[in-house]
Protein backbone atom coordinates (compact mmCIF):
# COMPACT_ATOMS: atom_id res chain seq x y z
CA UNK A 1 0.00 0.00 0.00
CA UNK A 2 1.30 3.46 -0.91
CA UNK A 3 0.98 6.45 1.42
CA UNK A 4 1.35 10.16 0.69
CA UNK A 5 2.91 12.41 3.31
CA UNK A 6 3.79 16.09 3.28
CA UNK A 7 7.28 17.11 4.37
CA UNK A 8 7.35 19.44 7.33
CA UNK A 9 10.17 21.71 8.45
CA UNK A 10 10.96 21.46 12.14
CA UNK A 11 13.29 24.17 13.37
CA UNK A 12 15.64 25.62 10.78
CA UNK A 13 17.13 22.53 9.16
CA UNK A 14 15.24 19.38 10.11
CA UNK A 15 12.70 17.90 7.71
CA UNK A 16 10.19 15.35 8.99
CA UNK A 17 7.34 13.18 7.71
CA UNK A 18 4.75 11.27 9.70
CA UNK A 19 4.58 7.47 9.54
CA UNK A 20 1.31 5.59 8.94
CA UNK A 21 -0.39 4.57 12.20
CA UNK A 22 -1.32 1.17 10.78
CA UNK A 23 2.34 0.41 10.09
CA UNK A 24 3.40 1.60 13.54
CA UNK A 25 0.84 -0.69 15.20
CA UNK A 26 1.69 -3.68 13.00
CA UNK A 27 5.43 -3.34 13.67
CA UNK A 28 4.78 -2.73 17.41
CA UNK A 29 6.84 0.46 17.49
CA UNK A 30 6.73 2.68 20.56
CA UNK A 31 7.75 6.26 21.16
CA UNK A 32 11.53 6.50 21.52
CA UNK A 33 12.27 3.37 19.45
CA UNK A 34 14.98 3.70 16.82
CA UNK A 35 14.41 2.93 13.12
CA UNK A 36 16.96 2.27 10.38
CA UNK A 37 16.86 4.37 7.21
CA UNK A 38 18.75 3.16 4.14
CA UNK A 39 19.09 5.03 0.85
CA UNK A 40 18.88 2.93 -2.31
CA UNK A 41 20.88 3.50 -5.50
CA UNK A 42 17.83 5.09 -7.15
CA UNK A 43 17.37 7.58 -4.28
CA UNK A 44 14.47 5.83 -2.56
CA UNK A 45 14.58 5.24 1.18
CA UNK A 46 13.95 2.02 3.10
CA UNK A 47 12.69 2.34 6.68
CA UNK A 48 13.01 -0.72 8.89
CA UNK A 49 12.57 -1.64 12.53
CA UNK A 50 15.59 -3.91 12.19
CA UNK A 51 19.15 -2.64 11.87
CA UNK A 52 20.05 -2.69 8.18
CA UNK A 53 23.49 -4.17 7.79
CA UNK A 54 25.28 -6.16 5.12
CA UNK A 55 27.00 -8.26 7.79
CA UNK A 56 23.97 -10.37 8.66
CA UNK A 57 24.69 -13.86 9.95
CA UNK A 58 22.64 -16.77 8.60
CA UNK A 59 23.05 -20.26 10.03
CA UNK A 60 21.63 -23.60 8.94
CA UNK A 61 21.98 -27.10 10.41
CA UNK A 62 21.98 -30.16 8.12
CA UNK A 63 21.16 -33.60 9.52
CA UNK A 64 23.54 -36.02 7.80
CA UNK A 65 21.59 -39.02 9.06
CA UNK A 66 18.75 -38.12 6.70
CA UNK A 67 20.99 -37.95 3.61
CA UNK A 68 22.01 -41.25 2.03
CA UNK A 69 23.26 -40.04 -1.34
CA UNK A 70 26.62 -38.23 -1.68
CA UNK A 71 25.49 -36.36 -4.81
CA UNK A 72 22.47 -35.06 -2.92
CA UNK A 73 24.70 -33.97 -0.04
CA UNK A 74 26.89 -31.98 -2.42
CA UNK A 75 23.85 -30.29 -3.94
CA UNK A 76 22.46 -29.40 -0.50
CA UNK A 77 25.75 -27.81 0.63
CA UNK A 78 26.00 -25.81 -2.60
CA UNK A 79 22.36 -24.72 -2.33
CA UNK A 80 22.93 -23.35 1.19
CA UNK A 81 26.04 -21.54 -0.01
CA UNK A 82 24.10 -20.00 -2.90
CA UNK A 83 21.31 -18.99 -0.51
CA UNK A 84 23.80 -16.83 1.39
CA UNK A 85 24.23 -18.84 4.59
CA UNK A 86 27.36 -17.73 6.46
CA UNK A 87 27.48 -20.83 8.66
CA UNK A 88 26.59 -24.40 7.64
CA UNK A 89 26.70 -27.06 10.33
CA UNK A 90 26.54 -30.74 9.30
CA UNK A 91 25.67 -33.11 12.15
CA UNK A 92 25.29 -36.83 12.69
CA UNK A 93 24.37 -38.93 15.72
CA UNK A 94 27.06 -41.40 14.68
CA UNK A 95 30.64 -41.03 13.52
CA UNK A 96 30.76 -39.38 10.09
CA UNK A 97 31.78 -41.81 7.35
CA UNK A 98 35.19 -40.98 5.72
CA UNK A 99 33.49 -41.01 2.31
CA UNK A 100 31.03 -38.35 3.52
CA UNK A 101 33.89 -36.30 4.98
CA UNK A 102 35.69 -36.41 1.63
CA UNK A 103 32.57 -35.20 -0.21
CA UNK A 104 32.13 -32.32 2.25
CA UNK A 105 35.77 -31.30 1.90
CA UNK A 106 35.83 -31.45 -1.91
CA UNK A 107 32.56 -29.52 -2.13
CA UNK A 108 33.82 -26.75 0.16
CA UNK A 109 36.99 -26.50 -1.94
CA UNK A 110 34.80 -25.46 -4.86
CA UNK A 111 33.08 -22.66 -2.93
CA UNK A 112 35.04 -19.40 -2.92
CA UNK A 113 35.23 -17.78 0.52
CA UNK A 114 34.09 -20.84 2.50
CA UNK A 115 36.25 -22.94 4.80
CA UNK A 116 35.84 -25.84 7.21
CA UNK A 117 36.64 -24.14 10.52
CA UNK A 118 35.74 -26.94 12.94
CA UNK A 119 35.43 -30.72 12.64
CA UNK A 120 35.10 -33.68 14.96
CA UNK A 121 33.77 -37.22 14.70
CA UNK A 122 30.08 -36.23 14.47
CA UNK A 123 30.05 -32.64 13.24
CA UNK A 124 31.54 -30.40 10.53
CA UNK A 125 31.22 -26.60 10.61
CA UNK A 126 31.57 -24.61 7.40
CA UNK A 127 32.00 -20.85 7.62
CA UNK A 128 31.89 -18.23 4.88
CA UNK A 129 34.86 -16.09 5.91
CA UNK A 130 35.07 -13.68 2.97
CA UNK A 131 33.82 -10.16 3.62
CA UNK A 132 30.80 -8.96 1.66
CA UNK A 133 31.82 -7.02 -1.44
CA UNK A 134 35.43 -8.23 -1.19
CA UNK A 135 35.19 -9.65 -4.72
CA UNK A 136 33.10 -7.26 -6.87
CA UNK A 137 30.64 -8.89 -9.25
CA UNK A 138 31.97 -7.11 -12.35
CA UNK A 139 35.44 -8.41 -11.54
CA UNK A 140 34.02 -11.92 -11.20
CA UNK A 141 32.31 -11.68 -14.60
CA UNK A 142 35.49 -10.45 -16.29
CA UNK A 143 37.54 -13.21 -14.70
CA UNK A 144 35.01 -15.91 -15.64
CA UNK A 145 34.98 -14.74 -19.26
CA UNK A 146 38.77 -14.59 -19.49
CA UNK A 147 39.06 -18.16 -18.23
CA UNK A 148 36.27 -19.39 -20.56
CA UNK A 149 37.81 -17.57 -23.53
CA UNK A 150 41.22 -19.13 -22.91
CA UNK A 151 39.52 -22.50 -22.42
CA UNK A 152 37.99 -22.27 -25.88
CA UNK A 153 41.31 -21.40 -27.53
CA UNK A 154 43.15 -24.17 -25.68
CA UNK A 155 40.46 -26.82 -26.23
CA UNK A 156 40.35 -26.23 -30.00
CA UNK A 157 44.14 -26.32 -30.23
CA UNK A 158 44.23 -29.53 -28.19
CA UNK A 159 41.54 -31.12 -30.38
CA UNK A 160 43.09 -30.31 -33.76
CA UNK A 161 46.48 -31.58 -32.52
CA UNK A 162 44.97 -34.58 -30.67
CA UNK A 163 46.86 -33.33 -27.61
CA UNK A 164 45.35 -35.10 -24.59
CA UNK A 165 47.84 -33.50 -22.20
CA UNK A 166 46.67 -30.05 -23.28
CA UNK A 167 43.05 -31.16 -22.94
CA UNK A 168 43.56 -32.26 -19.32
CA UNK A 169 44.19 -28.66 -18.25
CA UNK A 170 40.74 -27.62 -19.50
CA UNK A 171 38.93 -29.58 -16.77
CA UNK A 172 40.60 -27.68 -13.94
CA UNK A 173 39.82 -24.36 -15.60
CA UNK A 174 36.16 -25.31 -15.90
CA UNK A 175 36.07 -25.86 -12.15
CA UNK A 176 37.39 -22.32 -11.65
CA UNK A 177 34.56 -20.88 -13.76
CA UNK A 178 32.06 -22.87 -11.69
CA UNK A 179 33.53 -21.37 -8.51
CA UNK A 180 33.13 -17.84 -9.86
CA UNK A 181 29.59 -18.57 -11.03
CA UNK A 182 28.61 -19.88 -7.59
CA UNK A 183 30.14 -16.82 -5.92
CA UNK A 184 28.34 -14.37 -8.23
CA UNK A 185 25.04 -16.18 -7.72
CA UNK A 186 25.53 -16.11 -3.93
CA UNK A 187 26.37 -12.39 -3.97
CA UNK A 188 23.26 -11.60 -6.01
CA UNK A 189 21.01 -13.69 -3.74
CA UNK A 190 22.43 -11.94 -0.67
CA UNK A 191 22.02 -8.53 -2.26
CA UNK A 192 18.37 -9.13 -3.12
CA UNK A 193 17.59 -10.14 0.47
CA UNK A 194 19.60 -7.29 2.00
CA UNK A 195 19.08 -3.76 0.59
CA UNK A 196 22.17 -2.41 2.33
CA UNK A 197 24.37 -4.93 0.53
CA UNK A 198 22.77 -4.09 -2.81
CA UNK A 199 23.73 -0.48 -2.21
CA UNK A 200 27.30 -1.45 -1.29
CA UNK A 201 27.65 -3.31 -4.57
CA UNK A 202 26.34 -0.23 -6.40
CA UNK A 203 23.84 -2.38 -8.30
CA UNK A 204 20.30 -1.39 -9.14
CA UNK A 205 17.74 -4.10 -8.28
CA UNK A 206 16.72 -4.52 -11.93
CA UNK A 207 20.32 -5.17 -12.97
CA UNK A 208 20.22 -8.52 -11.19
CA UNK A 209 17.85 -9.65 -13.98
CA UNK A 210 20.71 -9.13 -16.45
CA UNK A 211 23.80 -10.05 -14.40
CA UNK A 212 22.63 -13.54 -13.41
CA UNK A 213 21.85 -14.76 -16.98
CA UNK A 214 25.25 -13.46 -18.15
CA UNK A 215 27.03 -15.35 -15.35
CA UNK A 216 25.06 -18.48 -16.27
CA UNK A 217 25.96 -18.07 -19.96
CA UNK A 218 29.67 -17.84 -19.10
CA UNK A 219 29.37 -21.00 -17.01
CA UNK A 220 27.70 -22.76 -19.96
CA UNK A 221 30.43 -21.58 -22.36
CA UNK A 222 33.01 -23.17 -20.06
CA UNK A 223 30.95 -26.40 -20.00
CA UNK A 224 31.01 -26.59 -23.80
CA UNK A 225 34.76 -25.95 -23.88
CA UNK A 226 35.12 -28.88 -21.50
CA UNK A 227 33.02 -30.98 -23.89
CA UNK A 228 35.42 -30.10 -26.72
CA UNK A 229 38.32 -31.24 -24.54
CA UNK A 230 36.54 -34.57 -23.95
CA UNK A 231 36.23 -35.01 -27.72
CA UNK A 232 40.02 -34.84 -27.87
CA UNK A 233 40.29 -38.04 -25.84
CA UNK A 234 37.72 -39.78 -28.04
CA UNK A 235 39.90 -39.16 -31.11
CA UNK A 236 42.19 -41.94 -29.79
CA UNK A 237 45.31 -40.07 -31.01
CA UNK A 238 44.03 -39.87 -34.60
CA UNK A 239 45.11 -36.75 -36.50
CA UNK A 240 42.91 -34.29 -38.38
CA UNK A 241 43.78 -33.22 -41.91
CA UNK A 242 45.02 -29.63 -42.38
CA UNK A 243 41.84 -28.47 -44.11
CA UNK A 244 39.67 -29.57 -41.16
CA UNK A 245 42.12 -27.96 -38.74
CA UNK A 246 41.93 -24.61 -40.54
CA UNK A 247 38.15 -24.89 -40.72
CA UNK A 248 37.78 -25.40 -36.96
CA UNK A 249 40.25 -22.60 -36.16
CA UNK A 250 38.30 -20.17 -38.35
CA UNK A 251 34.98 -21.31 -36.88
CA UNK A 252 36.30 -20.89 -33.33
CA UNK A 253 37.75 -17.45 -34.11
CA UNK A 254 34.34 -16.17 -35.29
CA UNK A 255 32.66 -17.58 -32.16
CA UNK A 256 35.29 -15.92 -29.95
CA UNK A 257 34.51 -12.56 -31.50
CA UNK A 258 30.83 -12.97 -30.64
CA UNK A 259 31.14 -13.53 -26.89
CA UNK A 260 34.21 -11.30 -26.45
CA UNK A 261 32.42 -8.28 -27.89
CA UNK A 262 29.25 -9.26 -26.02
CA UNK A 263 30.87 -9.34 -22.56
CA UNK A 264 32.74 -6.10 -23.27
CA UNK A 265 29.43 -4.51 -24.22
CA UNK A 266 27.80 -5.75 -21.03
CA UNK A 267 30.60 -4.54 -18.76
CA UNK A 268 31.16 -1.16 -20.42
CA UNK A 269 27.50 -0.57 -21.29
CA UNK A 270 28.43 0.31 -24.87
CA UNK A 271 25.65 -0.30 -27.36
CA UNK A 272 27.98 -0.37 -30.38
CA UNK A 273 29.84 -3.39 -28.99
CA UNK A 274 26.59 -5.29 -28.41
CA UNK A 275 25.51 -4.55 -31.98
CA UNK A 276 28.94 -5.68 -33.19
CA UNK A 277 28.57 -9.00 -31.36
CA UNK A 278 25.13 -9.59 -32.88
CA UNK A 279 26.52 -8.76 -36.33
CA UNK A 280 29.30 -11.31 -35.87
CA UNK A 281 26.67 -13.90 -34.91
CA UNK A 282 24.46 -13.13 -37.93
CA UNK A 283 27.46 -13.10 -40.28
CA UNK A 284 28.57 -16.50 -39.00
CA UNK A 285 25.06 -17.93 -39.51
CA UNK A 286 25.04 -16.49 -43.01
CA UNK A 287 28.46 -17.94 -43.91
CA UNK A 288 27.34 -21.35 -42.70
CA UNK A 289 24.10 -21.18 -44.68
CA UNK A 290 25.95 -20.08 -47.83
CA UNK A 291 28.57 -22.82 -47.36
CA UNK A 292 31.34 -20.20 -47.06
CA UNK A 293 32.38 -22.02 -43.90
CA UNK A 294 32.16 -25.69 -44.80
CA UNK A 295 34.18 -28.85 -44.92
CA UNK A 296 34.15 -32.28 -46.51
CA UNK A 297 33.10 -35.17 -44.35
CA UNK A 298 35.96 -37.25 -42.99
CA UNK A 299 36.10 -40.84 -44.16
CA UNK A 300 36.98 -42.13 -40.70
CA UNK A 301 33.54 -42.38 -39.08
CA UNK A 302 34.82 -42.09 -35.48
CA UNK A 303 36.80 -38.92 -36.27
CA UNK A 304 33.88 -37.42 -38.17
CA UNK A 305 31.57 -37.91 -35.17
CA UNK A 306 33.99 -36.05 -32.89
CA UNK A 307 34.37 -33.16 -35.35
CA UNK A 308 30.59 -32.85 -35.54
CA UNK A 309 30.42 -32.72 -31.74
CA UNK A 310 33.01 -29.91 -31.70
CA UNK A 311 30.97 -28.02 -34.31
CA UNK A 312 27.87 -28.42 -32.16
CA UNK A 313 29.68 -27.12 -29.07
CA UNK A 314 31.05 -24.10 -30.94
CA UNK A 315 27.56 -23.39 -32.22
CA UNK A 316 26.18 -23.43 -28.68
CA UNK A 317 28.99 -21.18 -27.43
CA UNK A 318 28.09 -18.66 -30.14
CA UNK A 319 24.48 -18.82 -29.02
CA UNK A 320 25.42 -17.98 -25.44
CA UNK A 321 27.49 -15.09 -26.77
CA UNK A 322 24.37 -13.81 -28.50
CA UNK A 323 22.43 -14.12 -25.22
CA UNK A 324 25.05 -11.98 -23.46
CA UNK A 325 24.84 -9.35 -26.20
CA UNK A 326 21.07 -9.18 -25.82
CA UNK A 327 21.42 -8.82 -22.03
CA UNK A 328 23.87 -5.97 -22.66
CA UNK A 329 21.29 -4.15 -24.75
CA UNK A 330 18.62 -4.65 -22.09
CA UNK A 331 21.01 -3.38 -19.40
CA UNK A 332 21.98 -0.30 -21.42
CA UNK A 333 18.37 0.65 -22.09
Amino acid sequence: MAYKRKIQLTGKSTYTISLPREWIDRMKIDQGDELSVMEQTDGTLIISKEFLSAQKEKEVIIDLDRIYDVDLLEKIIVSKYLAGYTKIVLQSKNQINPKISKVISSTVNNLIGSEIIAEDLTQVEIKHIAAYGEFPIDQGLRRAHLIARNMQIASIEAFIKSDTNGAMDIFERETNVDKLYFLIRRELATALSNPSYLKELNIKPQEVLYIYPVAKSLEKIADHCESIAKCCFDLNNKKLDEVTQEYLLLYSKDVLEIHTNAIQAFMSKKMELAIKAIKYFNDLRKKIEEKKISRKKISDFDVEIQVQLVERNLDRIGGYGLDIAEMAIDRIQ
